[in-house]
């Protein structure tokens, strides 16, 4: 007999050489920067092509209307891909899946930029957003993976810091290459891009989840994420908190030309330093993240977008507002967007461990959707300012009452056991 203890003798030595520096590298997390470049793809692709529209127009001999389809199909691919990649990834691996996401990203990249008419670029942009979804849902699901709640919020706000990036300034990078060099030349970026975050995929993204689970199981998980109160409540809530920020953003302006009127240079420094209250928020989230628990922070960042959405319903119903009262009104609420969006994330794809991928798909299909809502409802009024503001205060008292329900049923499963 030796000293050593049978559980100990029973276990396989670790294999040599490259295998055991796959296994020692896959405990590693996967880079936040190359997470967030990932993520960051599938958002610039939508809006970067926008400015060579007029272009790419003149060029295939389309119609605007054609030409802006090729954004509308994009976005509408973009909600579809989500919820066809989360269980996918749930099946059979998320690295892989990602892998093979990105790579039909590429192609469809590739093929965009050789596109010799309208209609063969709307079906390519199709499926450029549904190979661009993997990167979406997938780098939120594996930021997520091995993290405490509260880690896991810290590293969704960093990485919604870089995802944040794409809206403001896509446009600008993909005006002027249009300008210079073409508009083909945006696709022949967006390839790089693609190829980048391939590379990074494969050599700096560990393997740690390979799937496992069986088709059954995949679905089975996935309709009872569906049916989860809590899962609904969160993303609900998530969907209200964050993306209704497009109905007062689409909105804002028509009103800064409309109501006091601006000329369009003077547009866009306003909105720049409005829109900088989600990057406030974000750090803070992220700095806040171990120091609060998750659920208080997704609270606090509904209450200030709930505070600012109905004050500017007052201001507007009163005939109160004002251009500096609009700029800080829309800080307000951009800053609980940026609080609010990681804690909510977070705690949705928390809600079942087994079905990470599959709640990250859904939950931003649910964002997808309630923006869409929220920017129609806020484009069919007359008024721009009185639309938005009952729009956005509809979204914000939507999201409270998701919290409220929430909190109802934890307190019931929390007093359950102390009645049986």
């Amino acid at each position: 007999m030796t000293g050593i203890p049978p559980h100990h003798a029973a276990q396989p030595q670790a294999a040599p050489g490259l295998f055991r520096i796959g296994r020692q590298r896959s405990r590693k997390p996967a880079p936040l920067w190359l997470l967030g470049l990932t993520a960051l793809g599938a958002i610039v692709t939508a809006h970067i092509f926008i400015p060579a529209l007029p272009f790419a127009a003149h060029t295939l001999g389309a119609s605007a209307r054609d030409m802006q389809l090729t954004v509308s199909i994009y976005i509408a691919g973009l909600a579809a891909g989500q919820l066809v990649y989360g269980p996918l990834a749930d099946w059979l691996g998320q690295r892989r899946i990602l892998m093979a996401g990105l790579a039909i990203y590429i192609a469809a990249s590739i093929a965009a930029g050789l596109a010799t008419s309208a209609p063969v670029l709307v079906a390519i942009r199709l499926v450029q957003s549904l190979g661009g979804g993997s990167g979406l849902v997938l780098a939120r699901a594996i930021a997520r993976r091995g993290c405490a709640p509260q880690e896991a919020t810290r590293r969704q706000a960093m990485m919604n810091l870089v995802i944040t990036l794409g809206p403001p300034l896509s446009p600008l990078v993909g005006g002027m290459i249009a300008s210079l060099w073409g508009w083909r030349m945006i696709f022949a970026l967006l390839a790089l891009l693609g190829c980048l975050n391939l590379g990074g995929t494969w050599l700096l993204i560990p393997d740690g989840d390979r799937g496992g689970l069986d088709g059954r199981t995949v679905l089975r998980n996935y309709l009872r994420l569906l049916i989860t109160p809590r899962f609904v409540a969160y993303s609900l809530a998530g969907g209200c908190f964050t993306t209704s920020m497009y109905a007062l953003i689409g909105a804002a302006p028509f009103i800064l030309v409309r109501q006091f009127g601006y000329t369009a240079d003077r547009i866009g420094p306003v909105l720049a330093f409005a829109t900088m209250g989600i990057w406030i928020g974000s750090i803070a989230a992220s700095r806040l993240a171990h120091r609060l628990r998750t659920e208080s922070l997704l609270m606090a960042g509904g209450l200030c977008v709930s505070a600012s959405a109905f004050c500017l319903l007052l201001l507007v119903s009163q005939g109160w507002l004002t251009v500096p009262a609009l700029v800080a009104i829309m800080g307000l609420f951009l800053f609980g967007v940026g609080l609010s969006g990681p804690p909510a994330l977070t705690l949705a794809i928390s809600v079942n461990p087994l079905a990470t991928a599959s709640g990250s798909g859904i939950y931003g299909a649910t964002q997808m959707a309630v923006g869409a809502i929220c920017s129609l409802g806020g484009a069919l009024s007359g008024d721009p300012a009185l639309g938005a503001a009952r729009t956005v205060a509809m979204a914000a008292g939507l999201g409270l009452v998701a919290m409220a329900v929430n909190a109802m049923l934890h307190r019931r499963s929390a007093a359950r056991p102390e009645l049986s």
